[in-house]
């Protein structure tokens, strides 16, 4: 049985009639896995251009305090506003240049797009796009990713991965969309439709639908690829991933993870680099990678659910 998150909590897929998993979704999922195998997992990359992942930092009450201003669609949410955040945290160093910070009474997620400028010991924090939502909420209404997804949002951590544990539905992004969202993407979103890259919106997937890995628990257990592997693999079929952004018309689909720079920010070792070590990951340029392709018929086990599913409707 498929299972989704919705609020945080786990529920089973609703009423057949009410709520299909249908075959309508299936032109979705072939057309995404047309495109070809997915993305690799590209980890031990932080602080260089390769990375577009998201770091995630935790306030004190003695951060220095930084006022928000946007430079794109403006005003934007949090235009203004006052936030703290650690001064030695650093947005990622490529182009996406993600930022996410909780504040210190565990209250609000703050999510910034293209960081620009981050002075030293506070002052007018200058992004692209900036947007928050709230942590025991549903994660959702925050303008720092194409679907408005906070960035903490289904990242893959370093820790999870070394558990060999993931409870959670994960963040993915894929060539390019049909130019329309459905929740829990905000209803504006479109990220880049694949008209932009020459080819047809027809088929493509929305931002902000749901896949799922149709296979279960004893079926990835007896899949001849290793544990990290089947770790995602057992997320994908609980969870599913959610598409929350695209990848400049690249890979057919990859997964989000934490950044490095979570740690390295703060003078700690990029845990990715031990586990690439650790994993007999190759290296390419700035990045380790791992293989997310290799033991799975994608275009056979891949399903997209219906809406509703994230909805939780019954």
């Amino acid at each position: 049985m498929l299972a989704a998150i919705c609020g945080g909590q786990s529920v089973q897929p609703p009423r057949p009639l009410r709520c299909p998993v249908g075959a309508r979704f299936g032109v979705f999922v072939a057309r995404m896995t047309g495109w070809g195998p997915p993305q690799d997992l590209l980890i031990g990359h932080a602080d260089t251009p390769s990375d577009y992942f998201h770091p995630l930092y935790w306030a004190s009450r003695n951060d220095p305090e930084f006022r928000v201003r946007c430079l794109l669609y403006r005003p934007c949410e949090i235009e203004d506003q006052v936030v703290r955040i650690p001064d030695r945290a650093r947005a990622a160093a490529g182009g996406d240049g993600h930022l996410a910070v909780i504040d210190s009474h565990g209250t609000w997620e703050y999510d910034f797009w293209q960081v620009r400028s981050k002075p030293v010991g506070g002052g007018t924090l200058v992004v692209s796009r900036a947007g928050r939502t709230r942590i025991n909420g549903l994660g959702l209404g925050s303008n720092a990713t194409a679907a408005w997804f906070g960035l903490a949002a289904g990242v893959i951590r370093p820790a999870e991965l070394l558990a060999g544990r993931i409870d959670h539905a994960l963040f993915a992004q894929i060539k390019c969309t049909s130019g329309e969202s459905v929740y829990p993407a905000h209803r504006r979103a479109t990220a880049a439709p694949c008209e932009r890259f020459g080819s047809s919106n027809t088929a493509a997937p929305p931002i902000g639908a749901r896949f799922v890995l149709d296979l279960s628990a004893d079926e990835i257990a007896r899949l001849e690829v290793p544990a990290w592997k089947k770790t995602i693999f057992r997320a994908l079929a609980r969870y599913g991933m959610i598409v929350g952004d695209t990848n400049g018309g690249n890979a057919a689909w990859g997964l989000q993870v934490e950044s490095g720079s979570t740690y390295t920010s703060f003078d700690r070792p990029d845990p990715w680099r031990s586990i690439a070590k650790e994993l007999g990951a190759e290296r390419y340029r700035d990045a380790s990678f791992l293989a997310l392709d290799g033991g799975i018929d994608w275009a056979r086990h891949l399903r997209q659910v219906d809406p509703c599913v994230s909805r939780g409707s019954r």
